[in-house]
């Protein structure tokens, strides 16, 4: 029944080839986004993952990182932290990445996770892992327990999972980008 209901909503889910640049391919979620039974579905799912887990807050990079991951911690009744593109807001932590097409940092507001709390990273797909990598580095500096690291979709093909082992990696939808 749940291996249904995840190929179901893999459909939903656009491929635009060659964006936001050649050679790159795009998984658009906003089909899944606009109809509220698919999102509900699985923000649902998600949640029958997560809710066991002791998880104390969902941290989420903006844009469509903000959508999942703010529905997921509404229903699993735990704190949402925002982790912003450097220079959108004033806050006190930044961290430097660098994807194959832009250089980019996150920042963190001050005080926005305490020490110890346990905490999970979500964000729509899972490509290179390089914006997961830092992420999970700016929740650590601010003293969090990663428990986990999740994706509504994740390209297989790009072999992210490797630079993220020491964390339990979570994807509901999978799609092979080679």
């Amino acid at each position: 029944m749940e291996q249904d209901q995840i190929l179901e909503l893999k459909r939903k889910i656009k491929t635009i080839s060659d964006f936001p640049k050649k050679g790159i391919t795009y998984r658009d979620v906003t089909p899944l986004l606009t109809d509220s039974e698919s999102f509900n579905k699985t923000i649902n799912l998600l949640k029958e993952y997560y809710k066991n887990k002791n998880i104390e807050a969902v941290v989420a990079v903006e844009p469509r990182g903000f959508i999942f991951g703010s529905s997921l911690a509404i229903s699993l009744g735990v704190a949402f932290v925002p982790l912003r593109r450097k220079g959108k807001s004033k806050m006190n932590l930044s961290k430097e990445f660098g994807l194959d097409y832009k250089v980019n940092a996150l920042e963190m507001p001050k005080n926005a996770i305490k020490k110890g709390e346990r905490v999970i990273f979500f964000d729509d797909v899972l490509a290179g892992g390089v914006t997961t990598e830092a992420a999970v580095k700016a929740i650590e500096k601010h003293g969090a327990n990663v428990v986990g690291v999740g994706f509504l979709v994740e390209l297989t093909g790009l072999e992210a999972r490797k630079k993220l082992d020491k964390y339990e990696v979570h994807s509901l939808i999978k799609f092979n980008n080679r």
